[in-house]
């Protein structure tokens, strides 16, 4: 029964975490105070180094920064986790 569960709804529960990750970063970033917003949004995706986020001249953006790195930590390895655990499910 849990296997059905996992096999049939793993791709609603990938959209679901991807949807909710993107709307966290929007709410986040909204809260900085930069002009292009969409860059910002494209470089957040990727990690930053500790050197990378002092060297930014705004507080509020290396906050944001710093609160996306662990975002982004968390988001991607529940999808790994979701996709091996769908490989298992779908191994036997």
């Amino acid at each position: 029964m849990v296997k059905l569960f996992i096999l049939n709804n793993t791709d609603i529960m990938l959209l679901v975490l991807v949807a909710v990750f993107i709307c966290i970063k929007l709410i986040m970033l909204s809260k900085v105070p930069t002009r292009d917003k969409f860059a910002l949004f494209l470089k957040s995706l990727g990690f930053r180094s500790q050197s990378q986020l002092r060297n930014v001249n705004s507080k509020r953006k290396q906050i944001f920064l710093r609160k996306s790195n662990s975002l982004n930590l968390v988001v991607y390895v529940s999808t790994v986790a979701l996709l091996a655990l769908y490989g298992f499910m779908r191994s036997f």
